[in-house]
């Protein structure tokens, strides 16, 4: 039995309810799925630092150290897919999981899949079927999934166990963020790496090329810079010139955003959505990074979903565009595709503080504690039903109204919530995860 020591930070919960057919909720039932959000019971009153979610995998980090996982195995094909047909045949999948040993593989209570030295966690982020790390010694650490070389080791070798990007060792990483089969890790200097899959040029125009063939590939190659961040030049010409520093680096499925320190936005990737804010009829993808007009205004934080991307302006302004098939840009479902600067109006007075997307939703965090969400789908027993117009997370059935709700993410068809109460003492306690099983560990 170990002993877990909670710092003087949070008092922090999680809360779930959605599909259940891999475990995502992380509440050990045969429940397929849940309306009303239920605590997840090993994670109640902890020192919860971080927590991130994707399709059917969810982590959640204590004291900046332990990792703790629950939900579908890391496999992108196997995540993807059941999702996927659960999507379409619903009805199938239920009589399925039923009968099937299939599901049996899925974590359905949290367990401990790694150990970081103390306080090291700095950021977390999970793709389809794989997770990155950065440590505070600003090193990444990528593990799962890599059958697109996605985990920047010039292989496509799966890793059960987290594994350093000897690459990057001289360049001091300070976030990562993981699309479907891409990542971009970002260095302290402004400097972004492309990870991965790159076959609609998410990773820009560098590829390798094949010595033989003459043809580019897309993936297994070490992680690269990506330049081009120079609105006066020539795309071509300032790809091998100097870059604005970026300060922020979002990767979706398919697409790239990124944020420079004086408040521009650039896209890379595919553009069939207009998640680039772009004319899809006149660019499909962008090789290069492609500067999106903003009249002057001045981004502070950029954030994308499967095929639709935000910003959030100085002045608390909310701006989204892109894939508008379930409503994630407008809260109405269409067939449309949104290529321009569509503002958000929320049905509130407050400032809009922080914004997250995911998938195919969007949600937006406000100063006066208010979480608003809009986009996709949920599900109620055999049926599929739209989520429509602008939702208040804080009044959905399950959520205390005592407490104050710190973090929210959205996976393919569950939701993950972080509460938070007041500061409390540092506690040394015996360990709450007496049933938390997990042997990897990194120094």
């Amino acid at each position: 039995m170990s002993t877990i020591t909670r710092q003087a930070v949070k008092k922090r919960s999680i809360l779930t309810r959605g599909l259940n057919i891999q475990g995502q909720l992380g509440i050990r039932s045969k429940l397929q799925n849940c309306e009303e959000f239920r605590p997840v019971d090993l994670l109640q009153d902890m020192n919860i630092t971080h927590l991130v979610c994707d399709h059917s995998q969810n982590y959640a980090v204590i004291n900046n150290k332990s990792l703790i996982f629950w939900g579908w195995p890391l496999c992108t094909k196997t995540t993807y897919k059941v999702l996927e047909i659960y999507h379409k045949l619903p009805s199938f999948m239920r009589l399925w999981q039923n009968y099937a040993p299939f599901f049996k593989a899925a974590i359905q209570e949290p367990v401990i899949e790694a150990e970081f030295s103390v306080d090291s966690i700095k950021s977390i982020d999970v793709g389809c079927g794989y997770v990155a790390v950065v440590d505070n010694k600003n090193k990444l650490y990528m593990w799962g999934d890599n059958y697109a070389g996605q985990l920047g080791q010039n292989d496509n070798v799966h890793r059960d166990t987290p594994l350093i990007v000897q690459s990057l060792l001289d360049d001091a990483i300070i976030d990562v963020s993981c699309g479907f089969q891409h990542a971009l890790a970002l260095s302290a200097d402004g400097t972004v790496f492309g990870i991965g899959k790159n076959d609609r040029y998410q990773c820009g125009e560098e590829k390798k090329l094949n010595d033989e063939s003459g043809e580019i590939t897309n993936s297994f190659g070490d992680p690269f810079p990506i330049r081009g961040f120079n609105p006066t030049m020539d795309k071509k010409e300032a790809s091998h010139a100097g870059n604005e520093p970026i300060i922020q680096a979002k990767a979706g499925k398919f697409h790239s955003l990124f944020l420079s320190d004086r408040g521009r936005v650039y896209g890379l990737g595919s553009n069939i959505y207009g998640q680039l804010c772009q004319s899809n009829n006149i660019l499909n993808k962008a090789t290069h990074p492609t500067e999106i007009f903003l009249d002057g205004m001045k981004i502070k934080q950029i954030e994308v979903g499967n095929h639709h991307s935000m910003l959030l302006n100085d002045e608390g302004r909310l701006f989204v565009f892109g894939s508008n098939l379930v409503g994630q840009v407008t809260s109405k479902h269409s067939t449309g595709i949104v290529n321009y600067l569509h503002e958000i109006s929320l049905p509130s007075d407050s400032k809009i503080e922080r914004i997250k997307a995911s998938n195919l939703r969007s949600c937006a965090f406000l100063e006066n504690g208010e979480v608003w969400f809009w986009g996709g789908f949920f599900y109620r027993e055999k049926k599929r039903l739209v989520i429509d117009d602008f939702n208040l997370l804080n009044e959905e059935e399950g959520i205390p109204s005592d407490v104050k709700i710190a973090d929210y993410h959205m996976g393919f068809g569950h939701d993950v919530v972080m509460t938070e109460e007041l500061d409390h003492p540092p506690i040394n306690i015996d360990s709450e995860y007496h049933n938390l099983e997990g042997e990897n560990a990194v120094v």
